[in-house]
């Protein structure tokens, strides 16, 4: 899942990503947000990955990388 790809990324390319943008990057809150929404989302849900695509949230429990 695309959520999964970009939270395995190194925390300092987030940081590069987020800092011309002016974003604070607060990756626990973002894993936590992430995590329950998927975890209360049916099986199914669209799940965004760029304009136009999507994925659909699968079946097996969703875990995220710390």
């Amino acid at each position: 899942m695309h959520v999964t790809t970009a939270l395995a990324r190194r925390p300092a390319d987030l940081d590069e990503i987020a800092a011309p943008l002016r974003w604070p990057v607060d990756r626990d809150r973002v894993i936590g947000a992430a995590t329950s929404l998927c975890a209360g989302s049916p099986v199914g849900t669209p799940l965004w990955r760029e304009p136009g695509v999507f994925d659909l949230l699968p079946a097996t429990a969703v875990s995220l990388p710390r």
